[in-house]
């Protein structure tokens, strides 16, 4: 996101992660086009738990990888017993209205690209429509599947020109700086 000249991104929520967690509990790899998700029903507890967490209230968020996951939402997840297809359902209607809060600072009727893995999920896709004033679209296959290549390569390119790859606002580190190592594979 852009915001007075400055670029700034982090991650909203740990979205497939969990996701993924509750498919292994069914035998699954992930939930193919969030039809368990679909299939179950809203915990209010659970959703009151989880937009209650500390991050949404730190000024730049962690990243939120799987050492997140473990400390902070299993222990959530775990106060519930309920069926993972419900457990699924509350989290896909969280991570909606947490998209839709971080979109609400973009003018109404914005274009906005989902382009991971969760673009594949219906359900949550339509719930991100359902909070959002944004237009949500999808991606096209292609992106979606090639997208962490294009952004490797491009970080890549960042680096063969010379200019910053690693942004403070982003990745919270201390200065803005330039990573990685050219190595030169055909002379």
């Amino acid at each position: 996101i852009s915001r007075h000249g400055q670029t700034r991104a982090q991650d909203i929520a740990a979205c497939n992660m969990v996701l993924n967690y509750f498919s292994r509990q069914l035998g699954l790899e992930y939930d193919a086009g969030g039809r368990i998700a679909a299939s179950g029903k809203a915990l209010p507890g659970l959703l009151q738990a989880l937009n209650a967490l500390e991050l949404y209230q730190q000024q730049q968020p962690p990243s939120l990888g799987r050492e997140y996951f473990e400390k902070h939402l299993l222990p959530i997840f775990q106060q519930f017993d309920a069926p993972a297809a419900d457990m699924m359902h509350s989290w896909c209607l969280h991570l909606s209205q947490r998209i839709a809060q971080v979109l609400s600072i973009l003018p109404e009727k914005s274009r906005v690209l989902v382009s991971g893995g969760g673009a594949y999920n219906t359900f949550l896709c339509d719930a991100i429509r359902q909070a959002s004033l944004a237009q949500i679209e999808q991606a096209s296959a292609e992106l979606i599947e090639q997208k962490e290549a294009l952004i490797f390569g491009f970080l890549g390119l960042l680096r063969y020109l010379g200019r910053p790859n690693v942004y403070r606002m982003v990745t919270g580190s201390s200065h803005d700086h330039i990573a990685g190592t050219l190595i030169e594979a055909f002379k």
